[in-house]
């Protein structure tokens, strides 16, 4: 290494020691993204180093601020650019103002990614007048001593600068991300311990960042997997983070409201409201109608450090379903308070008639006792409904093969009595030939039942009620249908037919329009038999009840399924 090239190594060192000092102030500007006053900060640090000029470039090259060059210009190709730009220290040499001038380029590293570059230069007058300085002792020295004190200098120069040079180079390596660089300090002087010391550093440092990744992979965990929405937002009320849930319950993504003022985005006005107002510990409840209608339970979570709230962490959760629990017990005490009140009272009447005014009248005693009988049984049908509804949902059905002919023609004559009682037209439509299908056939029997006695039962006399098969295009399928004239359905309460409790008004109260938990009965036997139960009705024309089951090959005897219970 000759004096010049050691002067201008210095040069170089001095620069980028410059350059580190500048950094931390330079990233700020950055990352804040606000470059308002960086001109100023370049031209008053160019002037206190001194360097002849000081700029700030992108992570492409590209001059964001500079005491010489102009906004926008793209230095990529200057070879210290260029260096920077394939992470390594960039120095160049190169005539600029018609004198020789030397250039420095260092990264500024953020995440371990190149933000931006800086970029100095400086005059050669330093290396010209060290080189000059050092010649001039030389010759002295020569002239005294000659070649010892040649040999001195150069011995001294080179022990003191390699260690100081190895640790400098260790130092920028590890600046630049590299945390696996080793200080080579073999000797015990001073150079030697501040090695020691240094490697010290990284080591506690990788230490503290792996302890950092764990913890945020096991926070990252917890959170996206977490059943009920989280939303965190910073003290000004911007959105931070959100998990899955949390977006599926509101159907918005990631790009939709992060980096966004809660109150100014996608979200419900309800919810930034309820999660501003920060009432730590507080359940407040709100309605959210789309993506999907849910009734949610929001609570949210100051987040402090220091006794200072940096944050709030919201958490949403879906209390839809338990909503729907609670109104289907409502309906359930309702239904049944309303079921047992009427034959209760009934009871009472009859039973304090019997006992009073009744007393020694045998005649009057028989009608009472039939009306007690029939109220009994009311109640009876209603405890046994109750049952049969409960151990439907909790049991499976076991299928066979058996004849949907023979059976319909059964139905239709134990019913035939009544109906010709209640003058009506009750009459059956079925194939030539015995269809065979698969299914739990005193299921069936009890859904044809319900089918035909609501039919009956809502149909005035002279109507006309048809329980009846029919062959579909999917030959692996059979239609079974109840049609009547009756008096119908109105048409917003067709598709409610099937829940639990239903009660249709009527302004004609000459018929039963209590749904109750019957036909909930045949939908559950259906969907356990895998077929939907289709309702077509006209109010005051009548209403066809129809549904599906799975046709049986004629070869098979007696044939079992499998157990179709969910």
């Amino acid at each position: 290494m000759t004096f010049r090239d050691y002067y201008e190594t210095e040069l170089f060192n001095r620069m980028l020691f410059q350059a580190d000092v500048l950094e931390p102030r330079l990233k700020s500007f950055i990352l804040s993204g606000n470059p308002f006053g960086v001109s100023d900060f370049l031209k008053e640090e160019s002037n206190k180093f001194p360097l002849l000029g000081l700029s700030l470039l992108d992570s492409n090259g590209k001059v964001v601020s500079s005491t010489w060059g102009q906004k926008g210009d793209d230095w990529s190709g200057f070879p210290e650019v260029a260096s920077v730009l394939k992470r390594e220290n960039g120095f160049n040499i190169r005539t600029f103002d018609f004198e020789k001038q030397a250039f420095v380029a260092t990264p500024v590293i953020s995440d371990q990614e190149i933000i931006g570059i800086i970029v100095m230069r400086s005059s050669m007058e330093p290396v010209s007048a060290g080189t000059s300085q050092v010649i001039r002792f030389i010759i002295g020295t020569f002239l005294i001593a000659l070649l010892a004190g040649a040999l001195m200098v150069y011995s001294s120069v080179r022990i003191q600068t390699q260690p100081l040079q190895s640790l400098i180079e260790s130092a920028r390596n590890i600046s630049l991300g590299n945390l696996d660089e080793k200080f080579e300090s073999r000797s015990s002087d001073e150079v030697g311990q501040l090695g020691r010391v240094l490697q010290i550093m990284v080591t506690r440092l990788k230490s503290a960042l792996r302890e950092a990744g764990e913890e945020r992979s096991r926070f990252q965990a917890i959170f996206s997997n977490m059943v009920d929405g989280l939303l965190l937002i910073d003290s000004n009320g911007k959105i931070l983070l959100a998990n899955n849930s949390f977006l599926t319950i509101f159907g918005v993504s990631f790009k939709d409201i992060i980096g966004l003022q809660i109150d100014h985005s996608v979200l419900p006005l309800q919810l930034s409201a309820i999660i501003l107002r920060g009432e730590d510990g507080v359940d407040s409840e709100m309605m959210l109608e789309k993506p999907t209608k849910r009734a949610l339970r929001i609570r949210t979570a100051t987040i402090e450090q220091d006794g200072y709230a940096i944050g709030t962490l919201s958490i949403c959760e879906d209390t839809t379903r338990m909503k729907l629990l609670e109104s289907s017990e409502q309906e359930f005490v309702q239904y049944i308070s309303h079921e047992l009140k009427t034959p209760l009272a009934s009871l009472s009447a009859s039973i304090e008639t019997i006992t009073t005014k009744a007393r020694h009248d045998p005649e009057a005693q028989a009608k009472f006792l039939n009306n007690m009988g029939e109220d009994v049984h009311r109640l009876t049908d209603l405890v046994n409904s109750i049952l049969t509804y409960q151990r439907i949902r909790d049991t499976g059905e076991q299928m066979f093969k058996f004849g949907a002919v023979e059976m319909v023609l059964d139905v239709h004559g134990r019913f035939l009595a009544y109906a010709n009682k209640r003058k009506i037209h009750f009459d059956f439509e079925i194939p030539d030939d015995e269809v065979y299908v698969i299914a739990n056939k005193d299921r069936i029997i009890q859904v044809l039942i319900n089918f035909i006695d609501n039919a009956i039962r809502f149909t005035p006399e002279g109507g006309k009620v048809v329980v009846g098969i029919e062959n579909t295009p999917d030959s692996r399928r059979v239609k079974f249908y109840v049609s009547d004239t009756g008096i119908g359905i109105p048409k917003e309460y067709i598709g409610k037919i099937g829940e639990r409790f239903i009660k249709i008004p009527r302004k004609d109260h000459k018929f039963d329009t209590q749904v109750g938990l019957g036909v909930s009965i045949c939908k559950e036997i259906l969907r356990r038999h895998g077929s939907p139960l289709e309702v077509v009705s006209e109010e005051g024309k009548g209403t066809t009840f129809s549904f599906y089951l799975k046709r049986a090959t004629q070869s098979n005897s007696r044939e079992k399924s499998a157990d179709l219970a969910e």
